[in-house]
């Protein structure tokens, strides 16, 4: 039975095993939760384009999150074409150093 969207992120996992021990020890985890579910959404902070060949195999990969430290022209030609949804993230620090000045003293 499937339920829901869950949102998959490989930051911790990939933040302190590495992209070999993630693809022994995480991921092979990632697939099996992704068997039960519906459309998946994948990614935070971290660069996905060194994961991609294992991620793009998960079933009912729906959208994948880009971030500002991922390869952007590997991932769009990765998935140009397909129907999952290129969903890029802005760089956090241009984002807060703009709040930093709109503050009024």
């Amino acid at each position: 039975m499937r339920r829901g969207n869950p949102f998959l992120s490989g930051t911790a996992a990939r933040l302190f095993t590495g992209t070999e021990m993630y693809a022994e020890f995480v991921f092979p985890y990632y697939e099996r939760i992704a068997q039960v579910y519906g459309r998946l959404s994948y990614g935070c902070c971290e660069p996905v384009d060194p994961v991609w060949d294992m991620v793009s195999r998960l079933p009912n990969l729906r959208k994948i999150s880009i971030s500002p430290w991922c390869n952007e022209e590997k991932m769009g030609e990765a998935l140009r074409g397909s129907s999952i949804i290129y969903h890029r993230k802005p760089s956090p620090t241009s984002l807060g150093w703009q709040a930093i000045w709109m503050r009024k003293p």
